[in-house]
């Protein structure tokens, strides 16, 4: 991603042209497994690993379930060396209300009112998560019940909130809502279960990208969006980078700015935000 964007901002003739390097840490899950015992054997269910999550053993990590209700104040089970599983939940936005906020819109049908979005970054529950770690659990399972289209894959939580994306202590899981109520029942049953998780750790390196448009001033303006990506995806950010690339091949091609604009692409959205930081 950053070689396309270095490649079409040279394209455009901006200048001053870099890559700024920033420290991260690769995670690359090679074998990630949930197995659940549903009467019948252990039972392979569609899961996705929580990034930066810790690994299991090679041979994987073998529990029983307890169930954790999101809603309850105080929670009386005994979590020891258990596998932790509970509900996630997304709060709707009402997008009407959210516009008022707004410095303007563009609403032809005026159908915004209609609009209820499902805020997927903020994740009722997630606090279980220490929460199983601190009462000496060994896992945890967190089941997406307002995911939007059904799936289990959210990279998340990747550091919009927590102070740290590697501070993860325990191996961790999201599953379907379609799998939801029977994984929920076999927990309420102490069901065993096995969590595999296993891969590679190392230091790397990502980049923020960035050039500019000289300007009569040293005054700036900046457009901005980030580079990265959870999965192939179309809007995260594909759709922002194809915008800001657009503003910048317009103004690049344009006479001298008042002001100096500056195109950056920040890295790292999916890594708390640290390219931007």
């Amino acid at each position: 991603n950053e070689d396309y964007l270095i490649a079409k901002l040279t394209e455009f003739g901006l200048g001053n042209i870099r890559k700024e390097p920033i420290p991260v840490e690769c995670y690359q899950p090679e074998k990630s497994l949930v197995e659940i015992d549903t009467g019948a054997g252990l039972t392979s269910f569609d899961a996705q690993w929580i990034p930066y999550c810790r690994f299991t053993p090679l041979e994987g990590l073998e529990s029983r379930l307890v169930y954790a209700d999101p809603k309850a104040f105080i929670h009386y089970a005994n979590w020891i060396g258990r596998v932790v599983v509970t509900e996630i939940e997304f709060p709707l936005l009402d997008v009407e209300l959210i516009g008022k906020f707004s410095m303007g819109s563009y609403d032809p049908d005026d159908n915004i009112k209609d609009v209820k979005h499902p805020a997927t970054w903020v994740r009722l529950g997630w606090h279980l998560y220490r929460k199983a770690f601190e009462r000496g659990a060994v896992g945890f399972i967190g089941i997406l019940k307002d995911q939007p289209g059904g799936s289990c894959r959210m990279y998340a939580p990747y550091g919009f909130k927590e102070k740290d994306i590697l501070d993860k202590p325990l191996p961790g899981f999201w599953v379907d809502r379609d799998d939801g109520p029977e994984i929920r029942e076999l927990a309420r049953n102490g069901a065993k279960v096995r969590l595999t998780l296993i891969g590679e750790r190392k230091p790397s390196l990502t980049h923020n990208v960035v050039g500019e448009i000289p300007g009569e001033t040293d005054e700036c303006i900046i457009l901005h969006c980030h580079h990265d990506s959870p999965f192939d995806s179309p809007v995260e950010d594909a759709s922002g980078c194809s915008v800001i690339l657009a503003l910048a091949r317009h103004f690049a091609g344009r006479k001298k700015p008042r002001r100096k604009i500056v195109v950056l692409f920040t890295a790292g959205h999916f890594y708390g935000s640290i390219g931007t930081r």
